[in-house]
């Protein structure tokens, strides 16, 4: 069976996916791919780590659909880009009817407290809906401050999307931001 007979949410069917992995050290990275309709396309990471002298980390990288030809890949981790990154990233691209696709970012509180904060959106159907994670930034190097937790998020009603931070509070007093992406469904 092809990725076209698979459906999804309302009916939509999956056009393409194109998948790959960048290695970076530098703060922007563009990859060429396979020319996409950006009003129908999402890019997400599944998966990212940062590597350092003794130091393993995830975070600090995302990922972004630039243009109809291009994923970039972000590399935040400053430190004169010592630090290289490896993110793994798919991007789906849905065949008609697609109702929206909406690009949130939400800055959180300190990675070394559990919890959750809501972010607005314009409304959608949450039944019809589906929240992509696109990677996060802002989270230094020093501890365990990377390591030790992990965002996610879910769709709470029409217009809040809930970030979930959970951590194992040990790490340091920085605050990440993170990056979703919801696609809405006919």
């Amino acid at each position: 069976m092809s990725n076209a007979s698979t459906y999804l949410g309302g009916g939509a069917a999956i056009k393409s996916v194109q998948r790959g992995t960048t290695l970076t050290k530098v703060a922007s990275t563009p990859v060429t791919v396979s020319a996409v309709d950006v009003s129908r396309s999402v890019v997400r990471l599944t998966d990212a780590m940062l590597t350092s002298t003794g130091t393993g980390n995830w975070s600090n990288l995302y990922v972004e659909l630039t243009n109809s030809t291009t994923v970039t890949v972000y590399n935040t981790t400053g430190h004169t880009y010592s630090v290289e990154g490896s993110a793994t990233w798919e991007l789906v691209e849905y065949a008609p009817p697609i109702k929206s696709i909406q690009n949130v970012s939400r800055s959180m509180f300190s990675v070394a407290v559990e919890g959750y904060q809501d972010v607005a959106i314009s409304a959608v159907d949450p039944a019809k809906s589906i929240v992509e994670y696109r990677g996060i930034t802002g989270v230094g190097m020093s501890s365990k401050a990377a390591a030790v937790y992990k965002i996610s998020a879910a769709l709470t009603s029409a217009t809040n999307l809930r970030v979930f931070n959970r951590s194992d509070k040990a790490g340091t007093a920085i605050f990440p931001t993170a990056y979703f992406t919801i696609v809405e469904f006919f």
